[in-house]
């Protein structure tokens, strides 16, 4: 019986030891990055150059998997369904994760996902033609109260620009008429065809527009981005606070993995935040100019936020345009 017991002790101190080994080993293969989105635009951007800085401390290659298609609703569905083992990671942006949810019954859940950290905030603005008679955000308003349902303004469909329209017109009485876009580029484009009078859009984009367009005001409760000396809208409208909204954008896994892989969990937050804190990443976001826009919260705040964002997708469902 002794001597039983001793060869079970050896053999599960064995196995302990083989586990102990795999964990300190992982990851042995690439990391999938998988980008719902096609090359060349901005998540992808931020995607590319996230990998090459992150794969120096994962010590294996981070290969981006562009899967772009209907509003990232393909490519989330591939990664939601991908082996939960910690080899792939998401890159996602709001408010197209949650609107695929909440009103087009994406095969896949909210809470599916943990975040590591929203890694860019862009925030949401109104932009108006450096030529244009509005002057301010007030002065754009009046003029809308005083002639409802004439003014259009731009932007695109089916993203936070869009509850942002819906908020102005629901909590702040605003009658204008919506032209919606598929992208920022034609909204820009529209704005400068004074097709539209104004337009929504958000600073990553419109930094294109310096020197042709002012922007008015940011609809959400910071100041930031690429123009960190315009106000927001409670300081231009006497402390009343706009909903918290920006073209945010994140990196996630699978929810499941913390419990199924804790130890390959930590290792890829770890590894994550100590990019961020890399000097050479940090050079390359300056000179890509994103660092205007990048953040590092932690999962926490992370998490929380991008709830707060869900939720209010959930209020203004009935309002978001999708085009496919």
């Amino acid at each position: 019986m002794k001597k039983l017991f001793t060869v079970c002790i050896i053999v599960l101190s064995v196995l302990f030891l083989q586990n102990q080994l795999y964990a300190a080993e992982w990851p042995s293969g690439k990391i999938t990055l998988l980008v719902p989105y096609k090359a060349g635009g901005s998540a992808d951007a931020m995607g590319r150059g996230l990998a090459k800085y992150w794969e120096k401390y994962l010590g294996v290659p981070v290969i981006v998997d562009n899967r772009d298609g209907a509003s990232s609703q393909v490519g989330t569905t591939i990664y939601s369904r991908m082996p939960v083992d910690g080899n792939s990671v998401y890159l996602g942006c709001q408010v197209y994760f949650s609107s695929n949810i909440i009103t087009h019954n994406a095969k896949y859940q909210f809470d599916q996902f943990e975040l590591l950290n929203i890694q860019q905030e862009d925030p949401i603005e109104i932009s108006v033609l450096n030529d244009s008679k509005y002057k301010s955000a007030k002065a754009l308003f009046e003029a809308i109260k005083n002639n409802p349902g004439k003014l259009k303004c731009g932007y695109i469909a089916g993203g936070p620009q869009n509850i942002a329209a819906s908020i102005l017109k629901k909590e702040y009485g605003l009658d204008f008429k919506s032209v919606t876009y598929d992208n920022g580029n034609s909204t820009r484009t529209a704005l400068l065809g004074k097709r539209v009078d104004f337009m929504i859009g958000n600073s990553g984009g419109d930094i294109s527009l310096a020197g042709k367009a002012r922007i008015l005001v940011i609809l959400g409760q910071k100041r930031g981005g690429m123009f960190p000396d315009i106000p927001t809208f409670a300081e231009v409208f006497d402390g009343k606070q706009f909903a918290p909204l920006s073209v945010t954008t994140f990196i996630a896994v699978h929810s499941d993995l913390k419990k199924k892989y804790p130890e390959r969990y930590e290792k890829l937050l770890k590894s994550y935040q100590q990019t961020m804190d890399d000097p050479g990443y940090k050079k390359f976001l300056e000179e890509s100019k994103q660092n205007a826009i990048t953040q590092n919260i932690g999962p926490e705040k992370s998490a929380e936020q991008n709830r707060a964002i869900h939720e209010l997708v959930k209020k203004y469902k009935d309002d978001l345009v999708v085009k496919k």
